[in-house]
């Protein structure tokens, strides 16, 4: 398991089965939403206070790449075929989409007001974005990351979860 230490500016490992800390490598300032890529081999950590994204082999914690997205980012989730990673830039209104192979952003759209959380669906056809601000929820392009509509949602969303289909 993995743990974003805000305060700390590091990501710690913890051994589930023995159910202690193994390791904790330093990140970018104030790390805050982590996810591990459907192969399981990156991580990928936001740092709040420093706009960047850490990304981390999961298994060796290398570093790989720090890369500059917007303005707070907060959420972090990866597309079922690991090619593109959306963040959401919480004070910048807006979600970064990256390709992962390249690790640069290669598309920003605005959202709702201070967006949070962020999911994909299980195909990758559609992102999710929590918008805490706005209290409204933005829908994406799971290809290009282009907004395409917003469902209205109670003030103060900050998180989302799917349930796939079955």
């Amino acid at each position: 398991m993995f743990v974003a230490n805000r305060e700390g500016d590091s990501v710690s490992v913890i051994d589930m089965k023995a159910l202690h800390v193994i390791a904790t490598v330093p990140v970018g300032h104030a790390p805050f939403a982590l996810t591990v890529s459907p192969g399981r081999d990156r991580l990928y950590v936001t740092n709040v206070q420093s706009s960047d994204l850490s990304v981390l082999g999961a298994e060796t914690l290398e570093t790989l790449d720090t890369v500059k997205v917007g303005s707070m980012p907060y959420g972090v989730a990866v597309t079922p075929n690991s090619e593109r990673v959306f963040i959401t830039n919480q004070q910048s209104g807006s979600v970064s989409v990256m390709d992962a192979e390249a690790l640069v952003v290669t598309y920003k759209t605005k959202v709702g007001g201070y967006p949070e959380g962020v999911v994909i669906e299980p195909d990758g056809s559609k992102a999710y974005v929590a918008n805490w601000a706005s209290g409204d929820i933005s829908v994406l392009n799971g290809e290009t990351g282009q907004e395409l509509r917003r469902i209205k949602a109670s003030s103060g969303s900050r998180a989302l979860a799917i349930v796939p289909a079955g």
